[in-house]
């Protein structure tokens, strides 16, 4: 597990003036992406961050992210 991902799940992504405050899209979704999160993590993919975001890789390769949106969160394929 990647402590930068611990970091956005605390603070939020950084890419808005609502950074690290309790209205970051982050927050209201933090149970839900640390559920992804682990379900990502169970598959045996790596957990990196890039781009403010959990990625998750294979053989150096992107395969996913696992973010936060206004009104979901979700896991994106590459």
């Amino acid at each position: 597990m990647n402590p930068k991902v611990d970091t956005y799940l605390i603070d939020g992504c950084g890419r808005c003036k609502l950074y690290k405050t309790p209205q970051c899209k982050v927050h209201n979704w933090t149970e839900e992406l640390k559920l992804l999160r682990s379900i990502v993590i169970e598959s045996g993919l790596n957990e990196t961050y890039k781009w403010s975001q959990p990625c998750y890789t294979y053989n150096n390769n992107n395969v996913l992210i696992v973010t936060a949106f206004k009104d979901y969160a979700c896991i994106s394929f590459f």
